[in-house]
């Protein structure tokens, strides 16, 4: 049986998708954006505009909070609707950005007081972030 040639933006496994795991993938894709958007735009506007006290500040606050539960819910559906292989790949992605973010977490504060810059509390974050991405393109690259 003859293999087709993968298009030059194909990487990985997502060429072999199936159409369900495809759009639920472009699902998670636009709620993480959205989330990241909602949370930027929500946060300027606390910090410029005083008027939010309360529980305004509290609803416009709750905004990005929604997104972020709704990118959560459509990554669980997406894995329960993937392969054994694209869960694998997940998995792997998600142990490696798990894993790194906190050597990163434990690590950066003894950096810290050597007079690295002060990061605060949510500096794990893109590193967890950057090293799901990291772990799922090498998984999708060992496996396809």
């Amino acid at each position: 049986m003859e293999q087709r040639k993968k298009p030059w933006w194909a990487w990985g496994c997502q060429y072999e998708m199936t159409g369900e795991e495809r759009r639920l993938m472009r699902n998670l894709n636009a709620w993480m954006i959205a989330w990241a958007v909602l949370h930027t735009v929500v946060l300027v506007l606390l910090k410029r505009h005083s008027q939010f006290l309360g529980a305004a500040a509290y609803a416009v606050a709750a905004v990005p909070v929604v997104a972020g539960c709704m990118a959560v819910y459509t990554y669980g559906r997406f894995l329960r609707a993937a392969d054994e292989l694209h869960r694998r790949i997940q998995y792997e992605g998600i142990a490696l950005g798990f894993a790194a973010g906190i050597v990163f977490a434990i690590t950066y504060p003894l950096l810290e007081r050597l007079g690295a810059p002060e990061l605060g509390s949510m500096a794990p974050l893109p590193v967890m972030i950057a090293m799901w991405g990291v772990g799922v393109w090498t998984a999708a690259r060992r496996y396809s």
